[in-house]
């Protein structure tokens, strides 16, 4: 997925092939240890910190924490055992990478309209 970044080698590559790598590999581990519910997938945690953002971007000057109340509602959430099911499979890393481009891109158009 590093090829959406643009990127061709050097430092800055290295460490982001090393965070990705975790981040895949963090929601399988916390899997094994029965400490999340078993149907959670990188996708998910991809997608679960994208809503960060405009939580991120609303609250900062008025509340700069209360992004941590969110991330408590997922952690609790996230806790095995699953009360329910998901009934839709996580997104596939194809499904993940054309996501990943729609946000940047609405994220530029919004901040290009901001700025304008």
């Amino acid at each position: 997925m590093l090829v959406r970044y643009g990127l061709q080698g050097g430092r800055l590559w290295e460490i982001r092939a090393r965070i990705e790598t975790l981040s895949e590999e963090l929601p399988a581990r916390a899997r094994r240890l029965g400490a999340i519910r078993s149907d959670f997938a990188y996708a998910d945690l991809a997608v679960l910190l994208w809503s960060l953002g405009p939580i991120l971007d609303a609250t900062a000057g008025i509340a700069p924490d209360a992004w941590r109340r969110h991330v408590t509602f997922w952690l609790d959430g996230l806790t095995p055992p699953a009360p329910t099911p998901s009934p839709i499979p996580p997104l596939s890393p194809r499904e993940l990478e054309r996501a990943t481009a729609r946000l940047r891109l609405r994220r530029r158009q919004l901040r290009d309209a901001d700025a304008g």
